[in-house]
Order: structure tokens, then C-alpha cells, then sequence
């Protein structure tokens, strides 16, 4: 475990030391009297990235200072590689919701400009924040987002100002795209090692050592990660001789966050093998390292070493070394800093998550107007063909060309229906997993501090107290199960909604098909209007019948008629929809009732008509009780309306056997 955790926080230093390793480290004063040799404005901005993690204080105010400069002279590009250049720093510290946080916001930027040369870099700095975090999967998604950014990059597949752009960066930074390129593929690769993914991580890594045999920026890194890589496959002399040789590399430049992570990293090797004397003198090296330029992580991660191989040999020693350890373990990982990083991915998920869906909705309104305007087109030739042909067999060819066309557009629309109600239950389980989420988080974090209780109490050998603790851990332990098993219930549900229907019947139970898109309904309803509340009322014939029906078709006639039902009633002072099951003679019946401001008698015979709406343009297809009236039709059953004062109801009947 303490392998791997020193590990995961070396790849971040690679990119803290990924400038020239060949300079000593300066002070803010000296990068100022740099600064004040250049008159360029943008080059000032370059030389700034360049210098900024060499510099041996805090470069935070000169990064905020040189973003407002590129914001005011509108250099985007710059803007957005300080924010990676800030966000590095931050990680470097263990701040990382901070860190997360300006890198989402950088990426936003990035890809709303097309700055094609500059969303690999933030895409890497993001995958190397959720390694930090130990998720290693997501580090390995962004990577790979990386990857055709910088494929494109390197083939010259870019745009005259792009060309040029490039060229800036090359001469004015010293790091040039090939080797951004080669900084992403060989984390990649490590990322897979991590992931327990052997054979992927040594295709990368291999092909990165390889192709760095003669680059002395990303020599020493990509031999120490190499280095790891032999020691997992079982060669351990070979992977020794690789980190000691990017030991004595780092030794000889100024990536002082490698160097510490490389003594850490010997440290813990020699800590698993039993050799606590060499162990002591990496690991002080790399405290010392860590502690002078404030490296909060690595000072965690080396003094919880020391305070391990010090504790079966001198518990003096092993208790400073563990005092160290706590006081920077509620530096970096208080309650406020993990409440932070929550909000941070939390608030990165729902932005996505609604930028996603507009998109999905402007294509569709986009594809439903191009087929309508098709429709509409297809119709005209229709008429003038029929008006225009005087000879019945030519005539009859034309319409039957026509009527295929529509039934082709026909089709179209209907999916496009469906993937409309797809959208709205995905809204609804997207609320309905976050309880139990909520609920196996809330747990987690209660169990993390009833393990710290008993472990107090077993040491002040408090056994009845201890046992006591370790029932409720255990009840505890038995809900975050239960939650579990019910949103992987959910997220079942959820693939077997989103699934294309076969046509095939299944034996379903109606109750429970009524009740669960009930709650995906108005869970949808209130993702999209959180003002939206309605008194939802069920009553459910227990003694019902199993039946055969497809159960995606049904279930989109449920929803349909429920979110008309929300719709008539949105913006009533109290709304009530209600839905109930009942075995009739030879029939299932499922009625839904909401006490909205009803259907005017002059369109209640047009609303199962295909097209027909009462919503503005482009609200809605005027498919829905359409689609509904055909998916009953062909269950043999039927569907109709009934209307009484101050309520509308609508009754589906459905065969039984």
C-alpha cells in the first residue's frame, strides 16, 4: 500500500520538473529581473511558465498577475496554460479540490476556443490530479482523451496561426509538443500499472523508453517508472538499476519534487525488504527534501514511513516521526478540505452532465425540424403529382414512392420520441441513485470514525466498549451493503430501460412497472423544473396477475400519459396525479389521473392522432399519445380518455393471458 502511494504522487512530480532540468533554482526577484528584460508581452507570459516550478517560493501571485494580463490582451492560450501551470502548483501541495477545480474551469476554456494545443495539457494535468486521488481509471479516461490531440499535433494536422502558435511555445517554453506528447503516453502507461493492467502498461512505457533514449528532459522519469514496471514483472536487480540510475539524474538537476519522490520511492523498497537502515537514510532524505520546499504530500507520505521502520526500534523516534504525519494529515485531509473536493466533483459531474444533455437536445430539435421540414416537402410532392398525373398507373407508382418516404420519416420521428422519454427516465434514476449513494457515503465516513474510536479503545483495553464499536461498524458496514446492492438495483434498471426494445413479450409485473416509472417520471420532471411538486397517490390491486407484455413499450405508455399529466398540472397550487391497477374479468386495467385543467372537448378526438400537439413549436412531436395508442393496439388492449369535472383520466386496458 505505501509502495503504491508513493508512486501515484511521483507521476505529478514529473510534470512539477518537466522544464529544463540543466537550471538551478531561482528566487521570485530573479524571475523579475528576467521578466523585465523582456518587453513582449506574450514572451513574458512563456518565460514565466517556463521558470514557474523552479522557482523556490510560492509563484501563485505572479501566475494571477500574468492570467489578468493575458485576459486583458485577450491571449487565451496563455491564460489557460497558467491555470495548468496554478493548478500543478496546488496539486503539488495536496490542495486538490483547488486543483481540480481550475482545471475543469481551464479545459472549459481550452475547448470552447479550440485551443487544440492546449487541451492535452489540461486534460493530463486532470488525469494526474484523479491518480493523486487514487482513481485510477478516470486518470487513464483523461489520458486517453489526450492522446488524438497530440496524434494530430505531432502529424502537422493543424492551421496556419495553430503552425505558428506551435512554434511560440517550442522556442519560448523549451518544452515542445513531442515531448507533452510523450509526458501523456508514459503516465498512461503508468496509470495502467496501477490499474493492474500489466500488458497495456508495458506497450506504453516500453515505447516511451524507447523513444527517450535521447531526451534528457524525460530520461530519469521514464526510467523510474520503468524501473517500477521491472520490479512488478519480477525483475527486481533490473528495475533497481533503473531508479538508482534516475536517482543520481535527478540528484544533478533541479527537479527537486522528483528527487524527493525517487529517495521515497528506494525508501519504500527497501522498507519491504526488510532493510530498515537503508530505509532510514532515504526516507530522512526525502523528508528533508519535502519539508523545504513544503511539498505537503510528501511530507505525509515520508514520515508515515519513518514512523513505521522507526516503531518495532525506537518508539521515541517513531512517535516524532507520527506527530509530523497527523499534523500534516489534517492539513491536507481535514473534513473541509474532503468537503471541498466533493463540491468540486460534484458540481465538474452536473456540468457535464447538463452540457450533454443541451446538446443532445439541440440535436434533436435540429434533426426534428430537418424531418419535418421533410415531411411537409415530401407531402407537397405528393399533391402535385396526384393534381399532375392524369394516367392512374403512373400516378399510383408516384404516391406508393411518397408513401414509402413518409413511413421512412415516420419511423425517424418515433425515435426520435423515444429518445426523448430515454432522456427523461435518465433524469429520473439519476436522481433515484443518489440516495442510496448519499446513504453508503454518509456511512463510510461514520465507520472511519467508529474505527478510529475502537482502535482508542482496544489500546486503552476498554474490550466491552471496543465490541460495542465494532457491532455498530458492523451494522453499518451491513447498510452500506444494502445501499450498494440498491443502486446497482438502479443502475440494472437503468440498462434495462435504456435498451433498445425487442418486441419480444416478457412475464411482467404491472405493479411494479406502474410504481417504478412513476418515480422516474416525477424525478424527471423535477430535474428539469425544481420548483415542480405534485401529491402522487397509488393504489395497486396486490391480488394482480403477472402478464405478457414488452415491458419497454408499456413502460414508455406510462410515462407519456404520466408526464402529460405533470405538464397539464405544472404551475397548480396542488397538484395530485394518481395511478392504480385493477383486474377486471379478462382484462388488467391501469388508470392515471391528474386533477389538471383537462382536455377541451373540441380536440379530444384529435389527441391520439400522429402530429398533433398543443404545445409551442419545437416542445413537442406530437408522437407521444400517438406512440402510446400503438404500443396498446398492438397488446390487443385499448386505450381511451375519460373526463369529469376538475380532473382528466385516462384508462388502459390490457388483455390478461
Amino acid at each position: 500500500m505505501i509502495r503504491m502511494k508513493q508512486l501515484i504522487a511521483i507521476c505529478f512530480g514529473i510534470l512539477s520538473g518537466m522544464v529544463t532540468a540543466q537550471n538551478a533554482l531561482m528566487s521570485i526577484d530573479s524571475l523579475h529581473v528576467k521578466l523585465e528584460q523582456v518587453s513582449d508581452v506574450k514572451k513574458k507570459i512563456a518565460l514565466l511558465i517556463r521558470y514557474a516550478y523552479q522557482l523556490d517560493s510560492d509563484p501563485r501571485a505572479e501566475i494571477d498577475s500574468a492570467r489578468m494580463l493575458a485576459h486583458k490582451i485577450t491571449f487565451t492560450a496563455g491564460e489557460v496554460r497558467l491555470m495548468a501551470v496554478q493548478a500543478s502548483y496546488l496539486h503539488t501541495q495536496g490542495d486538490l479540490a483547488d486543483a481540480l477545480r481550475i482545471g475543469f474551469a481551464a479545459l472549459e476554456i481550452a475547448q470552447e476556443n479550440h485551443l487544440i494545443l492546449e487541451v492535452p495539457i489540461v486534460l493530463t494535468g486532470l488525469g494526474n490530479t484523479f491518480w493523486e486521488m487514487g482513481d485510477f481509471q478516470r486518470a487513464i479516461d483523461y489520458y486517453k482523451r489526450a492522446i488524438p490531440y497530440h496524434q494530430k499535433i505531432q502529424l502537422n494536422d493543424l492551421t496556419e496561426s495553430q503552425k505558428k502558435e506551435k512554434l511560440f511555445w517550442s522556442e519560448n517554453v523549451g518544452f515542445n509538443p513531442d515531448d507533452e506528447r510523450i509526458l501523456t503516453q508514459f503516465n498512461l502507461g503508468s496509470a495502467y500499472m496501477f490499474n493492474n493492467q500489466n500488458d497495456s502498461a508495458f506497450m506504453f512505457l516500453q515505447k516511451s523508453f524507447d523513444e527517450t533514449k535521447l531526451n534528457h528532459r524525460l530520461y530519469a522519469p521514464v526510467r523510474m517508472f520503468y524501473g517500477e514496471l521491472m520490479i512488478r514483472m519480477g525483475q527486481i536487480d533490473k528495475g533497481l538499476d533503473f531508479l538508482r540510475e534516475s536517482a543520481h539524474f535527478f540528484e544533478n538537476g533541479s527537479d527537486s519534487y522528483s528527487l524527493c519522490q525517487n529517495y521515497q520511492f528506494l525508501a519504500t523498497h527497501y522498507y519491504d525488504s526488510q532493510k530498515p537502515d537503508s530505509c532510514i537514510i532515504y526516507g530522512q532524505r526525502a523528508l528533508q527534501h519535502a519539508q523545504r520546499s513544503n511539498y505537503g504530500k510528501l511530507i505525509r507520505e515520508s514520515s508515515e514511513l519513518l514512523a513505521m521502520v522507526y516503531d518495532p526500534i525506537n518508539l521515541e523516534k517513531a512517535l516524532y516521526y507520527r506527530k509530523i504525519f497527523d499534523e500534516i494529515n489534517e492539513v491536507l485531509y481535514g473534513p473541509n478540505k474532503i468537503k471541498a473536493l466533493q463540491e468540486t466533483l460534484v458540481n465538474a459531474q452536473e456540468k457535464a452532465r447538463k452540457s450533454e444533455a443541451a446538446i443532445i437536445a439541440s440535436k434533436n430539435r435540429q434533426r426534428l425540424n430537418y424531418l419535418v421540414t421533410g415531411l411537409l416537402a415530401l407531402i407537397g410532392l405528393s399533391v402535385f403529382l396526384y393534381r399532375n398525373n392524369t394516367q392512374r398507373k403512373r400516378t399510383n407508382i408516384h404516391l406508393e414512392q411518397t408513401l414509402d418516404h413518409l413511413r421512412s420519416t415516420q419511423a425517424q420521428l418515433i425515435q426520435s420520441e423515444k429518445m426523448a422519454s430515454l432522456g427523461e427516465l435518465t433524469a429520473g434514476i439519476a436522481h433515484e441513485i443518489q440516495n442510496p449513494l448519499n446513504f453508503v457515503n454518509n456511512f463510510s465516513e461514520i465507520n472511519q470514525e467508529l474505527s478510529g474510536e475502537l482502535e482508542e479503545e482496544l489500546i486503552a483495553g476498554k474490550i466491552n466498549d471496543a465490541i460495542l464499536l465494532s457491532k455498530d461498524l458492523k451494522e453499518n458496514s451491513k447498510k452500506i451493503n444494502e445501499h450498494g446492492k440498491r443502486a446497482d438495483a438502479i443502475v440494472k434498471s437503468m440498462l434495462q430501460h435504456s435498451r433498445t426494445s425487442s418486441g419480444e413479450k416478457e412475464l411482467t409485473d404491472i405493479n411494479v412497472l406502474c410504481d417504478e416509472y412513476l418515480r422516474l417520471a416525477y424525478h424527471g420532471m423535477r430535474a428539469r423544473d425544481k420548483s415542480f411538486n405534485a401529491l402522487l397517490k397509488t393504489d395497486f390491486d396486490s391480488g394482480l396477475p403477472k402478464i405478457k407484455v414488452v415491458p419497454q413499450d408499456i413502460g414508455r405508455v406510462i410515462l407519456n400519459v404520466i408526464n402529460n399529466g405533470f405538464q397539464a398540472m405544472h404551475g397548480m397550487e396542488n397538484p395530485v396525479l394518481t395511478l392504480s391497477t385493477k383486474q377486471l374479468k379478462n382484462q388488467l386495467e391501469i388508470r392515471i389521473t391528474d386533477n389538471g385543467p383537462g382536455i377541451p372537448d373540441s380536440i379530444r378526438d384529435k389527441i391520439f392522432q400522429p402530429f398533433f400537439t398543443t404545445k409551442p413549436t419545437g416542445q413537442g412531436t406530437g408522437l407521444g399519445l400517438s406512440l402510446a395508442y400503438d404500443f396498446v393496439k398492438a397488446h390487443g388492449g385499448e386505450i381511451k380518455l375519460k373526463r369529469s369535472e376538475g380532473e382528466t383520466e385516462f384508462i388502459i386496458c390490457l388483455p390478461i393471458g
